[in-house]
């Protein structure tokens, strides 16, 4: 029997967290949510986790400050959800250490094939996927 792995999402838009939720689930992960970075720092430090999915809110003013301090509460890929298209902040993002940067918005398909390389290997290589038109 395959081991089901495990996702947390941080995000503070509850819509976008469960929806997110459903569609993990849906593709056999098992999903922890959390609506705020903040009062998820204890559930990520004691909850063994294969990926985390940050989903930047929209007013989010550093997204490198976001992905270090995620990235700094676990050992596990993180992968940043959000709608800034900076080819400058999505490179700092990475180099952070975020494991994928993903535009919104995103194909469903898209989105599960990058949480399915990152949670899998735990080694995925950085990646970055944008949405084909960009207005």
């Amino acid at each position: 029997m395959l081991t089901q792995r495990k996702v947390i999402i941080v995000g503070s838009e509850p819509t976008m967290t469960n929806l997110l939720t459903v569609l993990l689930e849906s593709d056999g992960y098992q999903v922890s949510a959390i609506h705020n970075r903040d009062r998820g720092d204890k559930k990520i430090h004691t909850n063994t986790v294969d990926l985390i999915v940050f989903d930047m809110p929209p007013f989010e003013r550093d997204v490198v400050l976001a992905a270090e301090e995620l990235h700094g509460m676990f050992a596990a890929p993180l992968i940043i959800l959000s709608a800034v298209t900076s080819r400058r902040v999505t490179t700092q993002a990475l180099q952070a250490g975020a494991a994928a940067f993903i535009v919104k918005p995103f194909s469903a398909q898209n989105f599960l094939d990058a949480v399915a390389l990152h949670a899998q290997n735990n080694k995925g290589v950085p990646l970055v996927m944008a949405p084909s038109v960009i207005t």
